[in-house]
């Protein structure tokens, strides 16, 4: 029985990592693709740069408020919050025209991929026992790495094959598939209690 759980938790924590992945695809892409985003926003390439500034902000300042903010809460319920953040990102990004509500729309991100991060990391932690936390974190955290090596030229590959917002589509459908797939297969997990910023 133990042997059952310790597979099925391994396989919890790939999941994550995979899931890591997209998310963090969602948040890296841009740089690949900020040539076409000039083109279609009529902006220069310099302008479409604003982009990662406002996502880095954003996800700086935003992310550890909320976290703050929602520490007491059941980690498997905040992650498919973040995931939902990331569903209607992705929904912004597809539908709404303009670049101002394309910013918008990267504001929402950092703020849905930060507690992503945050709560997937303290969730493998969980999932393991005591002294192989360190292993179960990396392995999320690899899916974020492998999204900046491959996840990246893939959506640029995308972009020049189809128009750059499909891959923001691909983002989304997984991302809703992942919401799913979170509350059925990761376990409630108890929030901690709040750490102040000061």
């Amino acid at each position: 029985m133990r042997q059952v759980i310790i597979i099925n938790n391994t396989m919890r924590i790939y999941m994550l990592a995979f899931i890591s992945f997209f998310v963090s695809t969602s948040e890296y892409v841009i740089a690949g693709i900020l040539d076409n985003i000039a083109q279609w926003s009529h902006i220069s390439l310099a302008a479409a740069g604003q982009l990662i500034t406002v996502f880095a902000v954003a996800n700086a300042i935003g992310s550890p408020i909320i976290n703050m903010a929602t520490a007491q809460l059941d980690r498997r319920k905040l992650m498919i919050l973040a995931l939902w953040i990331v569903v209607l990102e992705s929904v912004m990004t597809i539908t709404l025209p303009g670049f101002g509500f394309l910013i918008v729309s990267r504001i929402v991100l950092a703020i849905g991929a930060g507690v992503f991060v945050i709560a997937a990391k303290t969730i493998a932690a969980k999932l393991v026992a005591p002294g192989k936390q360190a292993g179960a974190i990396g392995t999320v955290i690899l899916g974020f790495s492998v999204a900046l090596i491959v996840g990246v030229p893939i959506g640029r590959v995308v972009a020049a094959e189809f128009d750059w917002k499909f891959i923001f589509v691909g983002i989304g459908i997984l991302s809703l598939l992942a919401v799913f797939t979170v509350y059925r297969m990761i376990p409630a997990t108890e929030g901690e209690a709040a750490v102040p910023l000061l």
